[in-house]
């Protein structure tokens, strides 16, 4: 069992570092284990099930995802039943499979069916809501709903900031609020959010690393909308050179990262350049 621990708190490492095949190989080779020692209807091997269904989110296999995570929440209800909060974790992961999807209105049930359950087990101001309300968040921006996404990320920011100014979740917290303030074309506050969390994440994860390359993206799409294209596309092309190192070439946010360029360089009108990321991304 020992092994087992130690193979799942590498592959937390890997997956936060984005290397999720790696990742992956280790957090099976873990459930393995606990399935040989436990049985397959264990709690401990539910856990399992849950760190192999988060990589295969980050991998964006969201069948294997889903059906992973429905998997855990049977074993978990049949020990803790449906209202522990343990389950409401089951909630949350389906419903990031369902907004992965594009089923916001699926995902927005099953996250606030896991809000739920939270608040009922603890309190309003338990640290586990930062997540619930991000993802409410998200969910509502998706639905175009920018003014009630806002609200729940400013909840999302408040309840953070409660673990520190520099907390990895202030940073996550506050690059979707810069998302959805550049929505709403407020692009001064956005930049400052987003460079907020960039400096954040920098600090935690370092410079090239996945979750950082996310929010360069988002402060590349923000800063350009802002009118400074030049360093919206300085952003824009490193935050696609490290999801590219960190990510399968055909995962949707490097595809998304090369439209994102090339409607950049379109910008600038070097149409050349512009149409190479065009090609390269229709060829993922």
């Amino acid at each position: 069992l020992r092994r087992a621990a130690l193979l799942q708190a590498m592959a937390q490492a890997e997956r936060i570092d984005g290397k999720y095949d790696r990742a992956l190989e280790l957090a099976e080779e873990a459930r393995d284990i606990y399935v040989e020692v436990y049985g397959p209807e264990h709690p401990s091997v539910a856990y399992a099930h849950n760190v192999v269904g988060n990589v295969h989110l980050r991998l964006a296999n969201l069948e294997q995802a889903r059906n992973t995570f429905e998997h855990s929440m049977s074993l978990l209800e049949a020990v803790y039943g449906a209202e522990h909060p343990i389950v409401a974790e089951q909630f949350n992961n389906i419903g990031i499979v369902e907004a992965s999807e594009g089923d916001y209105e699926a995902a927005l049930v099953a996250f606030r069916k896991a809000e739920e359950a939270l608040l009922r087990a603890w309190g309003p101001d338990h640290h586990s809501l930062v997540e619930q309300r991000t993802n409410i968040a998200v969910a509502y921006a998706e639905l175009g709903d920018d003014e009630a996404a806002l609200k729940h990320f400013e909840r999302s920011l408040a309840q953070a900031l409660k673990e520190g100014p520099n907390h990895p979740s202030v940073a996550d917290a506050s690059g979707n609020l810069g998302v959805i303030l550049k929505r709403l074309g407020r692009h001064d506050e956005a930049i400052e959010k987003l460079e907020k969390a960039l400096s954040i994440l920098e600090n935690a994860f370092g410079a090239n690393s996945v979750r950082t390359a996310r929010t360069r993206g988002n402060l590349s799409t923000a800063v350009a909308d802002a009118g400074d294209l030049e360093r919206g596309l300085e952003l824009s092309m490193q935050a696609l050179a490290d999801l590219e190192a960190g990510l399968p070439p055909t995962h949707p946010e490097v595809i998304s990262s090369l439209a994102r360029t090339g409607a950049i360089l379109a910008e600038l009108e070097r149409w050349d350049e512009a149409i190479d990321y065009r090609q390269r991304e229709l060829h993922r």
